[in-house]
C-alpha cells in the first residue's frame, strides 16, 4: 500500500512539473519551425497519464481547445499526437467534447495559408483523422496506441482486485488552474488549501470534487478561525484514513455538519459523479466503525440516503459484504463479489482470544457499531435481509457469529422498543428501580414480559423478514442461526427483559422462516 501510494504522490509531483511550464511554450511557435521532441513527449506522457485515469479528461481537452486557437504546424503535430495516443479514450469519456473540439479545429485550421504546402498535407491529415475519431472510423494504424494500453489496465484492475484496494480519482484539474496556481494555490493537491477564491471561480469549478464546494469552509472572508477549523479537519480526516480528495471532502462536510440533514445536504452539494457519490456511503460506514461508542448521526445520514436513490443501498450491501470478508469471512461474496473498497484491513484475531490486547477490543468496537448501524438501517426498511444472501451461517467465524449475535439483539430490541410505545398498547415499564449500574432491579417490574405475557409486534417482524423467506438456502441459514446463537447468547444475560425479548423473537422469526420452506 505504501508503494502504490508512493507512485501515487511522485505522478501528481509528475503532473505538476509538466503542467507548471508555460503554455507558450507548449503551443505557441513559429510556422516555420519544426516542433521539439520534448513539447510532444510531454504532451503524449500527459496523454498516457490520462490514459490510466491519473488525470482526468479536462486538462487533455483544454490543451486541445488552446492548440486549435493556435494554428500553426506545432498544434498540428500535438492534436495528432493526442489522437494517437488518447483519442479512443476521448471519445469515449466525453464524445460532445470531441464534437465541439472538431468544429472549432475545422473552422480555425481550414484558414491556414495554402502557399505551405507541407503545413496545409499535414492539416488536412489531422483533420481527417479528427473527423474519423469523432465517426468512430479510425483506421487500425491510429489506434494501436489504444490497444496497447487494454491489457495494461487490466493488470492493473487485477491488481486492484487482488490488493483489495479501489484505484484513486483522476486529478480533474484544468489548464486554467495550472495558469492560476499563484493567485488560487493548487486545490487538487491536499494541504496546499488557498483561502482567497473568490466566487467566480467556485462557480467555473463546480465540476471540481475539491474541498471548496463545502459551506462552511468556502467562505470568502476566510476568517483565521475557519482556516484553523478546516486545518484540525484535514488532519483529522488524515487520521480516520481517508485516503483520496473526495473522502476528505466527504468525510469534511460530515463532521462540519450541525445534523444528519444538514451534512446529507452538503454531501448532495459537492457535485460529485455518480461513482463517486458511492464514496459517501463507504465513509459513514468506516466511520461508524471507528468511534469510540456507537454513533447514530452516521445511521441517519445512511437512511436519508438511501430515500433518495436506490444505488446507496445496493452499496451498503457492498460495503457490508466488504466488512465481513475483513473480520474473516473470507467467502461473503462469492465469485462475484465486487466493490472492494480496501477500507477495511484484515482482522487475524478472534473474539475469543485469551488475550484482550487493544487490537482486540478495536475489532470488537468496530464489530458491534457496524452491526447496530445495519440492524437500524434493516427495522427502518431501508435495508432487507437479503444483504446475507452471501453469508454461510452454519460455518461462522467467531468474529462472524458476534456480529450477527449483536445485530439480531439490536433488531429485536428495536422491535420490541416500537411495540411497546404502540399508542394502542399499554406501557409495560412502571416503578423502576435502578442499580448504580443503571439496571432495574425491581422484580416487579415488567412482570408480564418476564411470565411471557407480552406481545410482539408480528406484523412488523414479519415485513422485515418476509424477502428473507423467498430464498430458500438463506432462510434456513437464519433460522439455523437464530435457534443456535441467538435464542440464549450471552449478551443480554444482564438484563432479563431482554433476554426474553431476543427468545421470543428468535422463537417467531424461526418458526416463518421453516413455515416459509414447507410451502
Amino acid at each position: 500500500d505504501r508503494n502504490l501510494k508512493g507512485i501515487i504522490d511522485s505522478t501528481k509531483s509528475a503532473v505538476s512539473t509538466i503542467t507548471d511550464l508555460k503554455s507558450t511554450n507548449l503551443i505557441e511557435s513559429d510556422e516555420k519551425v519544426t516542433p521539439g521532441k520534448e513539447t510532444l513527449n510531454l504532451v503524449s506522457f500527459l496523454s498516457e497519464l490520462y490514459n490510466f485515469h491519473v488525470i482526468s479528461c479536462r486538462l487533455i481537452y483544454d490543451l486541445l481547445d488552446y492548440a486549435a486557437s493556435y494554428p500553426n504546424e506545432t498544434t498540428i503535430e500535438i492534436i495528432l499526437a493526442v489522437i494517437k495516443t488518447a483519442g479512443y479514450q476521448l471519445r469515449k469519456d466525453e464524445p460532445l467534447l470531441l464534437k465541439n473540439l472538431c468544429l472549432v479545429v475545422t473552422a480555425n485550421f481550414k484558414n491556414l495559408n495554402n502557399d505551405q504546402v507541407k503545413s496545409t498535407v499535414r492539416c488536412n491529415f489531422m483533420l481527417e483523422q479528427l473527423g474519423n475519431l469523432r465517426n468512430n472510423r479510425m483506421k487500425q494504424v491510429m489506434l494501436s496506441s489504444a490497444y496497447c494500453v487494454i491489457p495494461l489496465k487490466k493488470f492493473l484492475q487485477n491488481l486492484d482486485k487482488k490488493r483489495h484496494t479501489i484505484s484513486p480519482e483522476p486529478i480533474n484539474v484544468g489548464l486554467d488552474d495550472i495558469r492560476q496556481i499563484d493567485t488560487k494555490g493548487k486545490w487538487w493537491l491536499v494541504g496546499s488549501y488557498w483561502a482567497g477564491v473568490d466566487d467566480k471561480s467556485k462557480g467555473n469549478n463546480k465540476d471540481n470534487s475539491g474541498l471548496s464546494a463545502i459551506g462552511s469552509f468556502s467562505d470568502t472572508s476566510a476568517n483565521k478561525e475557519s482556516n484553523q477549523k478546516y486545518q484540525q479537519l484535514l488532519l483529522l480526516a488524515k487520521a480516520f484514513k481517508m485516503n483520496t480528495d473526495v473522502r476528505k471532502s466527504i468525510f469534511i462536510a460530515i463532521m462540519s455538519s450541525q445534523d444528519a440533514v444538514d451534512a446529507f445536504e452538503k454531501c448532495m452539494k459537492l457535485g460529485l459523479k455518480e461513482s463517486q457519490q458511492r464514496e459517501i456511503i463507504r465513509v459513514l460506514v468506516l466511520l461508524v466503525g471507528q468511534e469510540e461508542a456507537y454513533n447514530h448521526y452516521y445511521t441517519l445520514i445512511s437512511t436519508k440516503l438511501c430515500s433518495i436513490n436506490h444505488s446507496f443501498k445496493v452499496t451498503l450491501q457492498y460495503s457490508l459484504w466488504d466488512f465481513l470478508r475483513s473480520i474473516g469471512e473470507a467467502n461473503v461474496g462469492g465469485l462475484g463479489r465486487i466493490g472492494n473498497s480496501g477500507d477495511q484491513s484484515e482482522v487475524s484475531s478472534s473474539v475469543n482470544d485469551d488475550s484482550f490486547s487493544g487490537e482486540n477490543k478495536d475489532v470488537i468496537r468496530r464489530i458491534s457499531n457496524t452491526a447496530k448501524m445495519y440492524s437500524y438501517l434493516v427495522f427502518n426498511r431501508s435495508l432487507d435481509l437479503i444483504i446475507f444472501k452471501t453469508v454461510t451461517f452454519t460455518s461462522l467465524s467467531d468474529n462472524g457469529r458476534l456480529f450477527f449475535q449483536l445485530f439480531f439483539n439490536d433488531l429485536f430490541k428495536n422491535l420490541h422498543s416500537q411495540a411497546a410505545s404502540s399508542p394502542n398498547k399499554k406501557p409495560l415499564i412502571k416503578n423502576k428501580i435502578f442499580d448504580r449500574y443503571g439496571r432495574d432491579v425491581n422484580p416487579k417490574t415488567n412482570k408480564d414480559i418476564l411470565k411471557g405475557k407480552s406481545e410482539m409486534d408480528k406484523e412488523k417482524t414479519r415485513e422485515i423478514i418476509e424477502a428473507a423467506t423467498k430464498i430458500p438456502l438463506l432462510s434456513t441459514g437464519l433460522a439455523f442461526f437464530l435457534v443456535h446463537f441467538v435464542r440464549r447468547n450471552t449478551f443480554v444475560n444482564d438484563d432479563p427483559i431482554l433476554k426474553k425479548v431476543v427468545k421470543d423473537y428468535s422463537d417467531y422469526c424461526k418458526d416463518v422462516f421453516m413455515e416459509s420452506q414447507e410451502e
